[in-house]
């Protein structure tokens, strides 16, 4: 981890429109987050997602969801292009 937050700046691609309007965007940004916080500074922003609160985080996923979804991902993966396009074909 760096010691210092990086300088915020446009991305190098970025078209010349943007780049020339980065800085007032940067004002805009810090305006409305100086204005915006309508939240006590006590309550302060959350490092680990386990201090939110449970109903935010845990929820209850049955093995059977867990299987298809790893299923889904694990078959795109392993698949080849080749079969893929044979499948749509048909």
């Amino acid at each position: 981890m760096p010691p210092a937050p990086s300088v915020s700046h446009p991305h190098p691609a970025a078209p010349a429109e943007i780049k020339n309007q980065f800085s007032e965007f940067l004002k805009k940004i810090e305006a409305s987050v100086k204005t915006s916080s309508t939240t006590p500074a006590s309550a302060g922003v959350l490092k680990n997602f386990w201090e939110a609160p449970e109903r935010l985080w845990k929820q209850d996923i049955e093995e059977a969801e867990i299987e298809a979804i790893l299923d889904t991902k694990t078959s795109r993966i392993l698949k080849p292009q080749s079969c893929v396009k044979e499948k749509s074909q048909k």
